[in-house]
């Protein structure tokens, strides 16, 4: 875990001793801001790492916080709201279906982590113009969050590896990301006695399946 972290550090800390050092000899203002920028764009995205490492390593460990009732009907629904404008940026909208009282036990803010996870990977990485769909709903299993997105250049050899941690197709890693989301969702919900797992459908569609208990 260390080695694999270390590989991710190193490009934002290579950005950021390049540009100090240009900043430090530049002589144009406009320039020297514009590697400031660069340091400062690039220590948010270390930052980032950091702290979904964090996250990753508890998970993993069994570390749990105490329990309680969780309205995930409210939860998925707060997250929705959230990403329906950043999907209509990016020129991929966005359709849910939520179904209400629907309870789980567990910690909040790690569940509604989960719906996040699966919403922005879709923003990410769906098709250009690809819809997203993301569904909360009860079956024989538990309660169920579905997302799905059009894709491309995924085969379904690839599905069983998206939630290793540090994995990421060519394409997502033009599209940015640490390759570190989806393996945090799947100890999210290991930890809640759940499940999560990714399959292609129709052939260009990936659709994640969260069960939870």
């Amino acid at each position: 875990f260390v080695s694999d972290a270390s590989h991710e550090l190193k490009t934002p800390l290579t950005v950021i001793l390049s540009s100090a050092e240009l900043a430090a000899s530049e002589t144009d203002g406009e320039k020297s801001r514009q590697y400031l920028d660069n340091i400062h764009a690039e220590s948010l995205r270390m930052k980032d790492l950091v702290e979904d490492m964090l996250t990753l390593a508890r998970t993993e460990s069994g570390t749990r916080l105490p329990e309680e009732a969780v309205d995930l009907s409210d939860t998925v629904l707060e997250s929705a709201l959230a990403f329906e404008p950043v999907a209509f940026e990016n020129g991929k909208p966005m359709e849910y279906t939520v179904q209400p009282e629907l309870t789980v036990s567990g910690r909040s803010t790690q569940l509604r982590q989960v719906a996040d996870i699966l919403l922005d990977n879709a923003v990410k990485y769906a098709s250009p113009g690809s819809p997203i769909t993301l569904r909360l709903e009860k079956d024989r299993r538990g309660v169920v969050i579905r997302s799905s997105n059009g894709c491309e250049n995924v085969d379904a050899d690839e599905t069983k590896k998206l939630f290793d941690r540090f994995y990421r197709t060519d394409k997502a890693r033009s599209a940015g990301g640490f390759g570190i989301g989806l393996s945090i969702a799947r100890g999210i919900a290991e930890a809640h006695k759940g499940s999560i797992k990714a399959e292609l459908t129709d052939g260009n569609t990936i659709e994640f399946t969260a069960y939870l208990k």
